[in-house]
């Protein structure tokens, strides 16, 4: 029986250690590449945008909100804004105190606290993490948190940078790296897999965000003919990538 097989003889298994106990045995690398095939979605254009439309008239938790510098609510578009408009209900958690201060005395519905070690009693159908996984040492935490607040039906949308966008590669290829100097991992969709089932999420959809202008530098990549070309996938011209993780039925 061929490690295809094994995978589709078990039905749907919760993590691959349901299957097999070594990590590099092919059965386990064949049930992981099956998720994230079925799992992959065409890239979007904005990001900003994709996350309004799955927080529209929803319940939303939105973890990192000060997004480093107070300076970026200033922004036109400031996720936590966007989200708070169109949400039914939005709020946003951070451990910077004193900007969340700030940020209460301007009327947004904000909390200074750190969800992987205080408590929150509210659920919610849509918890955003965008752009802060990469900036903690142990993200892990983090999607084991999100498992207690999400409502059944709930989703966990994580957004973090592509570590295998091609201008990133070639950047590192080169030697000349320009990346957040506050970063400290770079998330796979192979390791957003991992992750959320070691928090028992399943990782239900992922999707690259479009990065320039389709006439820009790097907008030949948008290119279906050039992909298959090249046999690169279409998130090779994304800078970052959009997760949503969901709680196994």
């Amino acid at each position: 029986m061929t490690a295809a097989e094994k995978v589709d003889d078990f039905g749907t298994p919760r993590r691959w250690t349901d299957l097999v106990a070594a990590p590099m045995d092919l059965v386990a690398i064949h049930y992981r590449r099956r998720l994230l095939r079925a799992a992959r979605r065409t890239p979007v254009p904005d990001r900003v945008d994709y996350l309004r439309s799955l927080a529209a008239d929803r319940t939303v938790l939105d973890i990192g909100v000060v997004d480093h510098s107070l300076a970026n609510d200033r922004q036109e578009r400031w996720l936590h804004g966007e989200l708070a408009t169109a949400a039914r209900t939005c709020l946003g958690v951070d451990i910077l105190a004193d900007e969340i201060a700030v940020l209460r005395a301007r009327g947004f519905n904000v909390r200074a606290i750190d969800i992987t070690t205080e408590r929150l009693e509210e659920r919610f159908d849509i918890i955003v993490c965008g752009e802060v996984v990469e900036h903690v040492g142990n993200p892990g935490a983090i999607f084991n948190a999100v498992r207690e607040l999400l409502l059944p039906a709930g989703r966990f949308v994580v957004t973090t940078p592509n570590p295998y966008a091609l201008r990133r590669v070639v950047q590192h290829l080169r030697d000349r790296p320009h990346e957040n100097v506050d970063h400290v991992t770079l998330i796979s969709p192979w390791g957003i897999a991992e992750f959320a089932e070691r928090a028992g999420l399943r990782l239900d959809t992922y999707r690259g965000v479009q990065y320039g202008r389709a006439d820009g530098k790097a907008g030949h990549l948008r290119r279906p003919w050039l992909r298959r070309l090249l046999r690169i996938p279409p998130e090779a011209a994304c800078e970052t990538m959009i997760y949503e993780l969901v709680l196994p039925r």
